[in-house]
């Protein structure tokens, strides 16, 4: 089995914001994205209990999970409206999943467009096109339904395993 050094990807979190305030560019000055990225880890316990723990991943291996958190801080004195966040997924990962389902959205055309999963098809050279599997996302995307507060964060989390 290959052994995998572990980095982020070069591109880092790639988020998409627009707000009713002054310029854009002077939005994003004021929100603060971050990702952070974690190696899962499955311990079982006594009596044959699951424990489940994440760390900072060194080396990873085909098949090892890992918990994407993206989260977004509004360091404006204002509420900020119409915020996404999208982030590609990097070759190495196949999607797994989110519980944070709330104006969550898939891309399986490298971000040109979005959708929920089983809703979306994958068009090849020569072929019929398919149902759209997580084996094809290539980004994932929270819309907020609501306006960021002042001083607020809001927090996502998906998961991917490495290929």
């Amino acid at each position: 089995m290959k052994r995998l050094k572990f980095s982020l990807p070069r591109f880092g979190l790639g988020v998409a914001a627009m707000f009713a305030l002054a310029s854009p560019a002077q939005a994003f000055q004021r929100m603060e994205f971050s990702q952070k990225v974690d190696l899962e880890r499955v311990e079982i316990g006594p009596g044959g209990q699951r424990n489940i723990r994440f760390a900072e991943p060194e080396v990873v291996l085909p098949g090892d999970r890992l918990r994407y958190r993206l989260q977004m801080e509004n360091r404006t004195a204002e509420p900020a409206a119409s915020l996404s966040f999208v982030s590609p997924i990097p070759r190495e990962i196949r999607f797994v999943g989110t519980d944070d389902l709330d104006g969550f959205a898939v891309s399986v055309d490298g971000g040109a467009s979005f959708g929920v999963l089983g809703e979306l098809r994958v068009s090849s050279p020569g072929a019929a096109p398919r149902a759209a599997t997580r084996e094809d996302v290539t980004h994932v995307q929270w819309t907020l339904a609501e306006p960021l507060a002042a001083g607020a964060v809001k927090a996502v989390t998906f998961f991917g395993a490495i290929r």
